[in-house]
């Protein structure tokens, strides 16, 4: 939580994906930032990504 607040003061887009879970059983998640205007390549890659974790 603590690395969003760059992200979003800066005005960068953001995306995260689900990753899996620690010993706990809570969630794990994987944030990208991307440059400015990069919102399809954070999308394609958040997309790329999932499909690999599901497989």
């Amino acid at each position: 939580m603590r690395f969003q607040i760059a992200g979003n003061f800066l005005g960068l887009p953001a995306i995260t994906v689900k990753v899996g879970y620690d010993k706990h059983g809570m969630p794990i998640g994987l944030q990208f930032i991307g440059r400015p205007w990069s919102e399809a390549t954070l999308l394609h890659l958040a997309y790329a990504l999932e499909v690999i974790i599901v497989i």
